[in-house]
């Protein structure tokens, strides 16, 4: 569906579309509570009047079905009746589907079969896992990941024009619906637990108490509740809750006129709604969880609860569930969850959200009286506290996923297939300003102890990814689990001192010739690629093999890269002073400044240029990867009248001259060494057999560039402890001893 243009309309019309009558009843009974006194036939008149005075056209909107492929331009009022008539499967982008009780759908059941098959491997996993089966477990594992790659995949064939389910509509409403129901979760769990909402305006206040001035009730206020809320206590939170003071405070004569309107019930209940821990504090709700805490000694899994427990737990719910769920979500819950500071929810991913628990602890720990302590509290009594709330915020999450599927016209026996559940419990998460970049110590898996080396879970940073050296990887991550995520305390001298260490390690291995730190590299054949020469290893493994025929790497090939610092061929003439583990270059007119360096220290080491003590690699580097003699032929070339005037003309065709000129000029493998040229030799590739790097190399190795790179991955971690990184470049930062409060 979309929209296309704007249709005159004329009132009777209008008035008797069903969206207008829909409308017309809401904001009648939205102003009965503003002015319960007014005449209700003469405040239909009013609105009905605004609505002549407001509305003269309405949009119209192309509706297409693309199985059919029959499009009509319709009005968004008659698509309305149709919608209300039909009740489709309503999904984002306007996308609507048959519903399943009208008509079998084929790819429905194929998901279905999947998910269910995905489902029961995942289930065995968790037994397997429970009862120490590691076979059955990893045999599980592997079943319900390879179901849950054909259900991505299915995704991904919607929206891929080859494909036999190829259909742009469907893989839009996927996206969309994935990216709502996450965001409609995310701030169901902000507006439940942490009390997370605002208005924008009256209206959304208006709203806001109609709808629960109209919910039915189960129960009485006196069942939970020992105390009236006052009316002022009433409109200071209303108050409070528009985006800003000031708004508040302009509506405040309207907000009190509202209030005094209200029953004594309705004032409690409109206090109570999204105001989780007012409601806790009260008298006989704290009093029923903490005789919940001590009924049982362990409660670890949200989704087994202890039978002892199990009756109390759904009576408890149900208080929480009257008094402070608000079941309605907001049109603009997308641009609101991206706007709105979270303060519960620590992190959003595709399919799950991160809840913050540590005020709940905190708040229990404080109405305890003493009985607990946050430095001594053992953790069976941690892991009650925390299922509480879990089993709360599942039946919660449960019951917004419920409503969700009604809105969506959902059959009643498919809507249980968007669910969401407790899994992990973490010590600690530490997260980045990247999406889906964070870290973390999980503690229980479904309510099952994480053994210590299976705890530390990693999610896109790139830290220990196939190309960051192995061993500075698992430095990298030792630092992350024992300094950051493990540490009571974070020191952050503690964690700069390991990395200086490491700093340290890297140069010094280097210096002897070790690969340990060099990084891990591969490469296909050269002409898999659009521009091979633009490749690291690309041009690493032809660099080695000029030098080392004997020992040529074939392609493909995966290999050990360290870069270097020769950016001419000069390099190799020069001098080097080996003095405090770094080599420092002098030029062949420095000899008096040499001798005077020599002889401040007797450790410092001379080392002469390439030139002289290996002349063979320096012909081959000339050669093979400056390609100097192709070089001067190819400058005197570009330096002819036609080809300085082709330049300031045309570029490309410039280059293409260029490149015909080397071609038409030289034979056997010279183009390819004209190519490489224009990179220099920044990068040679050691064969994995081969466990020094060549001694003369040993000056140039850009241990500054290997270090930094290697490091860089963990300045989204340091970022996030609140330490500075600096940018030296485009391509490079680096931490610094600057701390952000």
């Amino acid at each position: 569906m979309e929209e296309k243009t704007l249709l005159e309309i004329n009132f009777d019309k209008l008035i008797n579309s069903n969206m207008i009558k829909e409308y017309i009843e809401e904001m009648k009974n939205v102003f009965l509570n503003l002015y319960p006194g007014i005449d209700e036939e003469k405040l239909e008149k009013i609105i009905k009047n605004r609505l002549a005075e407001k509305v003269k056209n309405v949009p119209i909107v192309s509706f297409t079905n693309n199985y059919t492929k029959v499009e009509k331009n319709i009005s968004l009022l008659s698509w309305y009746d149709w919608y209300k008539k039909t009740e489709p499967i309503t999904t984002e982008h306007g996308v609507c589907f048959k519903n399943h009780n009208k008509s079998v759908n084929l790819s429905a059941k194929l998901l279905e079969y999947i998910l269910d098959t995905r489902k029961y491997h995942k289930k065995k996993m968790f037994e397997c896992k429970k009862g120490g089966d590691h076979q059955g477990e990893k045999y599980h594992n592997i079943r319900q990941k390879v179901f849950k790659i054909f259900a991505n995949s299915y995704y991904g064939a919607t929206g891929n024009s080859k494909s036999i389910f190829y259909n742009l509509f469907t893989a839009l409403s996927i996206t969309g619906k994935g990216q709502s129901l996450i965001t409609n979760a995310a701030l169901s769990f902000e507006m439940f637990f942490a009390d997370n909402f605002v208005f924008s305006n009256i209206s959304d206040l208006l709203f806001y108490v109609n709808n629960i001035k109209n919910e039915k009730r189960k129960l009485k206020d006196s069942v939970c509740l020992t105390k009236q809320i006052k009316e002022s206590k009433l409109v200071d939170r209303l108050i409070s809750k528009f985006e800003n003071k000031d708004m508040g405070l302009k509506y405040k004569s309207d907000i009190e006129k509202i209030v005094s309107n209200l029953s004594k019930t309705e004032r409690n209940r409109v206090y109570y709604k999204n105001n989780f821990f007012e409601f806790c504090k009260c008298e006989k709700v704290i009093k029923y969880i903490f005789e919940i805490l001590n009924k049982t000694d362990k409660f670890r899994d949200p989704n087994e609860v202890p039978d002892i427990i199990k009756d109390d737990m759904e009576k408890l719910w149900s208080w929480l569930e009257e008094f402070v769920y608000y079941p309605y979500s907001r049109f603009d819950r997308i641009s609101i969850c991206k706007n709105l500071g979270r303060k519960a929810i620590i992190t959003v991913d595709t399919d799950s959200n991160m809840v913050n628990t540590e005020p709940w602890i905190d708040f229990l720990i404080e109405q305890s009286n003493g009985i607990f302590d946050k430095e001594t509290i053992e953790a069976e009594n941690i892991f009650k506290m925390v299922n509480i709330l879990a089993f709360i915020l599942g039946h919660m999450i449960g019951e917004v996923h419920e409503r969700y599927g009604i809105e969506c016209n959902v059959p009643e026996e498919k809507r249980s297939i968007i669910n969401m559940k407790n899994e992990f419990l973490n010590r600690r998460m530490l997260l980045t300003e990247s999406k889906k970049n964070y870290a973390s110590i999980i503690l229980l898996q479904e309510g099952a102890n994480v053994p210590d080396n299976e705890a530390l879970d990693i999610k896109g940073l790139t830290i220990k990814k196939s190309n960051v050296n192995k061993n500075i990887g698992n430095e990298l991550q030792s630092i992350l689990e024992q300094d950051i995520l493990r540490a009571n305390n974070i020191s952050i001298s503690k964690i700069l001192k390991r990395l200086v260490k490491l700093q340290n390690n890297i140069q010094d291995s280097f210096n002897k010739g070790e690969v340990y730190y060099a990084k891990p590299d591969k490469s296909n054949e050269p002409i898999t690629y659009k521009t091979p020469y633009q490749i690291q290893a690309v041009r690493g493994i032809l660099a080695w093999n000029s030098l080392y025929p004997d020992k040529e790497i074939t392609f493909p090939a995966q290999v050990n890269t360290i870069k270097l610092k020769i950016n001419s061929i000069d390099m190799l003439e020069k001098y080097f002073i080996f003095k405090d583990g770094k080599y420092i270059p002098y030029d062949v007119t420095q000899k008096e400044e040499i001798k005077k360096e020599l002889a401040k220290n007797k450790s410092y080491k001379l080392i002469k240029p390439v030139k002289k003590t290996n002349p063979e690699i320096y012909e081959s580097i000339a050669k093979n990867i400056f390609a100097i003699d192709i070089r001067n032929s190819v400058n005197k070339f570009i330096n002819t009248s036609e080809m300085i005037k082709l330049k300031n003309y045309d570029k490309d065709v410039y280059e293409k001259s260029i490149d015909s000129y080397v071609k038409n000029s030289f034979s056997g493998d010279a183009f390819t060494r004209f190519k490489l040229s224009k990179y220099g030799f920044g990068v040679i590739a050691i064969p994995k057999t081969e466990e020094y790097i060549p001694k003369w190399l040993l000056p140039f190795i850009d241990t500054d560039k290997i270090i930094a790179d290697g490091l860089t991955n963990f300045n989204k971690i340091f970022e996030s402890v609140g330490v500075k990184t600096i940018n030296t470049s485009s391509t490079d930062s680096h931490y610094s001893n600057i701390i952000d409060f």
